[in-house]
């Protein structure tokens, strides 16, 4: 049996799709503005006659392809074409029929007949052994200009049709079904196989009733369990189930047929591209909480990110780690986290790896006293930590030699420790225990007013600020006893006293500390009256004749300076009584009686001294009669001769003011007249010191 071929070509020319016949002979030819051309090589001739014995109408013109071995012929477009139709009548099974396009990759529809043994590469088709009466439909993902048919040879008296009017009237009664190219694609390994999208078109009846099947060009590197086809219609997805292990490429073949056998095989290209960079972590394993750790990754372009075992801690929900804006990580509270670093190579795939860290909780610093907080003068404490890997103490922020869990301790102050465990893990935040010391107390005392009659108050001088809660006791030898802080004790009797003051730790078991004192109480004396003092002066000194610690003279008036042993005295006419009480140092008083007797002439007297400073004590200036009973004026100038004060009333002196503005410290003259029952008048000057 010869072989016979037809054609149609579609030419693509907007939504259009132009049919025509033409034989070998009507070569070249113009359709639609597109010129067709043809040429062939090798084994092939003109040959005009019908083969009717084959069921094939022939045109003159037609070629016979293969006749005396291998040939080829190729028809040329002046524009660009998308399909071919075929019509093979082959009975030998040796026959190789090929067909190539120079652009775009193809696909094959089996209009009728042999579905097997068809194979695509690229721009390729190829069929060995095809049965007799084999029609195909070529289409190509891109517009061609010429198609090359191939024959092996092996068949001698093949016979290539262009144009076949039974292939015309079959492709026009079967729907073509079309299937969009799909372009090679590429995946990084280790990555998974995105869905691919498989778009079908035609007509709705054939779409639902299509079979899809996925070969594999290699099964090692990817098997044909691996590829699923899912969906319905026209809508389908190539869905891998499995990663190859290795880079490659491998070819795979999508099969599309429905119920009239149409026969579509879609080419299709995985590519899988092996990261060339070796990435590598280098980190520590095991950090504390509240550490911060340098990330460092080879190659250094790489990106961090990192997943989390998350720890409930309460109602918050904690991370154990965070990756940090500088590139670092923090660790925050226990757990584990996983770290990775991804490098992305100038193939565009991305190699990750990744390690694990385990953020460890940091250890409680506490610090225990067994035995208490407070530490009695000359004994000792042990305080205690906690079980630890390593310890270290401080006293008032400053670390100590001991390494121990158990510390001793004679001294007070600020004492604690920080732990570290067996994981390396240290607690910056050291919680201190104050260890408060207990002196024992100093004891000492004084006293005031050690007269009989009179308390006695001591003054309790002892030092206790750091020996905690005491108990005083005082106690003497008279049976007196008290337990304040400062007593006073009342003698009867003058002699000697023997005075303890014993003071106890509230605190300090066995903290007592005793003063003892001896005390001279003494009597005070009987008052005396001291011998009349005759004067003619308005100014005298008196003396007490006794030595105290206070004096007060009476009445106070009277005097420059009452609180003094030897006190100025202004002078009043006649006789005039006089008191001076003393106080001793034990506080013991005694009063003093002294009488003054004015016997001068009669006349103006006024003091050469008075203290105008309010405290009741020759505050003013008086002027004193003797032997005249009227003051006709007394007046008080100062250096410059101004007028101060004058007045008619011998009760009414001056007070050192002016305008109520008190005068300096300063000598001033006076000038005075009086006169007598019988109108004899006498005028007196002279000068005063204004003292404070």
């Amino acid at each position: 049996m010869m072989s016979f071929m037809g054609m149609v070509i579609f030419f693509s020319a907007g939504a259009q799709s132009f049919q025509f016949e033409k034989g070998f002979a009507d070569f070249p030819f113009t359709y639609n503005n597109i010129a067709v051309t043809s040429f062939g090589s090798g084994s092939f001739v003109d040959y005009g006659a019908a083969w009717s014995s084959c069921g094939v109408a022939t045109k003159p013109g037609s070629i016979w392809l293969g006749a005396y071995g291998p040939a080829s012929f190729t028809n040329t477009f002046s524009q660009g074409v998308n399909d071919m139709v075929y019509n093979i009548n082959a009975a030998d099974t040796t026959e190789t029929f090929t067909f190539s396009v120079n652009r775009g990759n193809v696909q094959i529809s089996i209009l009728s007949g042999c579905a097997d043994k068809w194979t695509i590469a690229g721009n390729q088709l190829t069929c060995k052994g095809v049965d007799a009466g084999t029609c195909i439909q070529v289409h190509a993902s891109e517009p061609f200009t010429n198609v090359t048919i191939e024959h092996n040879g092996l068949m001698d008296g093949s016979l290539v049709t262009l144009v076949l009017d039974e292939a015309l009237k079959y492709a026009d009664n079967h729907t073509s079904i079309r299937v969009q190219p799909i372009a090679a694609q590429k995946i990084c390994l280790g990555n998974a196989i995105t869905d691919i999208p498989v778009t079908i078109t035609g007509d709705p009846i054939e779409l639902a009733h299509l079979s899809c099947l996925v070969t594999s060009s290699n099964q090692t590197f990817l098997p044909d369990s691996a590829v699923q086809v899912l969906g319905a219609n026209g809508n389908r997805l190539l869905h891998f189930t499995a990663t190859p292990a290795y880079a490659g490429v491998v070819q795979l073949q999508l099969t599309i047929q429905d119920n009239d056998v149409l026969l579509i095989q879609v080419p299709i290209v995985l590519e899988v591209m092996g990261a060339a960079s070796t990435v590598t972590i280098d980190t520590k394993n095991s950090v504390c909480k509240g550490e911060k750790v340098t990330l460092k990754g080879t190659p250094a372009n790489g990106v961090w990110s990192l997943t989390t075992t998350v720890i409930s801690n309460g109602a918050a929900t904690n991370l154990p780690a965070s990756l940090q804006a500088d590139g670092t990580l923090m660790a925050n509270y226990p757990g584990s986290v996983q770290l990775y670093y991804a490098v992305k190579d100038s193939s565009g795939c991305t190699t990750t790896t990744s390690t694990s860290i385990q953020v460890h909780d940091v250890p409680v610093n506490k610090v225990m006293a067994p035995k208490g907080t407070i530490l009695c003068e000359g004994s000792q404490l042990q305080l205690m930590a906690p079980n630890a890997a390593a310890y270290q103490w401080f006293k008032n922020q400053q670390p100590l030699q001991e390494n121990a869990q158990i510390l001793p301790v004679n001294t007070p102050g600020n004492y604690g420790v920080k732990l570290t465990d067996t994981n390396g893990c240290s607690n910056p935040a050291i919680v201190q225990v104050t260890i408060t010391g207990i002196a024992k107390p100093k004891v000492g005392f004084s006293y005031t007013n050690y007269c009989a009659n009179l308390p006695v108050q001591f003054q309790n001088l002892s030092d206790v600020n750091n020996s905690g809660p005491v108990n005083f006791e005082w106690t003497d030898d008279k049976g007196n006893t008290s337990n304040a802080a400062n007593p006073a004790f009342t003698y009867a009797s003058a002699g000697d006293v023997k005075v303890q003051l014993k003071i106890t730790s509230q605190v300090c078991i066995g903290f007592t500390t005793a003063f003892t004192k001896t005390l001279h109480i003494d009597r005070p004396d009987a008052g005396k009256l001291l011998p009349v003092i005759e004067t003619e002066q308005t100014a005298i000194r008196l003396q007490t004749g006794r030595v105290g610690v206070q004096y007060q003279w009476q009445p106070a008036t009277a005097f420059v300076n009452a609180n003094t042993a030897n006190p100025l005295l202004n002078v009043t006419a006649g006789r005039q009584q006089y008191t001076v009480m003393v106080t001793a140092a034990s506080g013991c008083t005694v009063t003093d009686t002294v009488a003054v007797n004015a016997t001068a002439n009669a006349g103006i007297y006024v003091a050469n001294v008075f203290s105008p400073n309010g405290d009741g004590q020759n505050d003013r200036l008086l002027v004193n009669l003797i032997g005249y009973n009227r003051l006709n004026f007394f007046r008080v100038y100062d250096r410059k001769g101004r007028l101060l004060f004058q007045t008619a009333d011998e009760g009414n002196g001056w007070d050192g003011t002016v305008n109520g503005t008190l005068q300096p410290i300063d000598t001033y003259v006076w000038v005075a007249e009086a006169s007598n029952e019988k109108g004899q008048r006498i005028y007196r000057e002279g000068s005063t010191t204004l003292l404070r």
